[in-house]
């Protein structure tokens, strides 16, 4: 019988320039590492991304994760094909979607089930998501800045979609401003629109809910635009976003 909590899908291609912070947030994770499942998806990379995680693999598995999985496919599937092709072997109760320019919090992962455990029609949780710099002079080395890349997906009743907080500088709102409703507060727990898809948690059965013709997002839409199509759906069928 699995233990598993929580699944972290990861999906890269070309992932060199990124990938060795990302696995390191992974691994740092302060939730129970024998509650947690590990997939990779590489979608044909062709520079030492696969090396990468070889390596990688090699020296996680002293760390007691409940499962790594590697799959290394022979063509480009896309991102959110690729995710759908994961979640076939996940057996988490939750997922996260995960990008691979994204390094984690180590706290995440708790942090994540502990929202979701507030309330069973939660589907999926936004994190809040800031903007980072490499170009240090140590390989391994980054440099986190105070400003927002995203909380989320907000739409207009003309259809138009914009990025939550893209871009503004999170000093913390004023209390007059939100209370007016002139300034999204951005330490607040909230419902949105939708989220976005650089590093969003999902509640499997929410995504499996989704699914119409078996697709859990429409397989045209190969990288752009497909985790609003993900979100959108979530919308329609009642799950909150978070």
């Amino acid at each position: 019988m699995s233990n598993t909590e929580i699944t972290l899908n990861l999906v890269v291609f070309n992932g060199e320039k990124y990938i060795r912070h990302c696995l390191e947030s992974i691994k740092n994770q302060t939730h129970p590492h024998n509650k947690v499942q590990v997939n990779i998806l590489d979608n044909d990379s062709d520079d030492k991304t696969i090396e990468i995680i070889e390596d990688w693999k090699l020296e996680v598995e002293k760390y007691g994760f409940e499962s790594f999985n590697f799959i290394k496919n022979q063509q480009n599937f896309g991102m959110w094909p690729g995710h759908e092709e994961l979640l076939k072997n996940s057996s988490g109760k939750y997922v996260v979607v995960l990008s691979v320019d994204v390094i984690l919090h180590e706290d995440f992962l708790s942090e994540a089930i502990s929202v979701f455990e507030k309330d069973d029609k939660i589907g999926a949780i936004q994190p809040k998501v800031y903007k980072y710099d490499l170009s240090g002079s140590e390989p391994n080395a980054y440099t986190l800045s105070n400003i927002i890349d995203t909380c989320g997906f907000k739409v207009f009743k003309s259809r138009r979609i914009i990025n939550i907080g893209h871009g503004e500088d999170d000093v913390g709102p004023s209390f007059a401003k939100v209370s007016a409703g002139k300034q999204f507060d951005f330490n607040k727990e909230q419902e949105i629109f939708a989220v976005e898809g650089a590093v969003p948690v999902f509640k499997k059965t929410a995504l499996e809910n989704c699914k119409i013709m078996n697709e859990i997002v429409d397989h045209d839409l190969f990288w752009y635009a497909e985790d609003l199509d993900v979100a959108w759906r979530l919308k329609m069928f009642g799950w909150k976003q978070v």
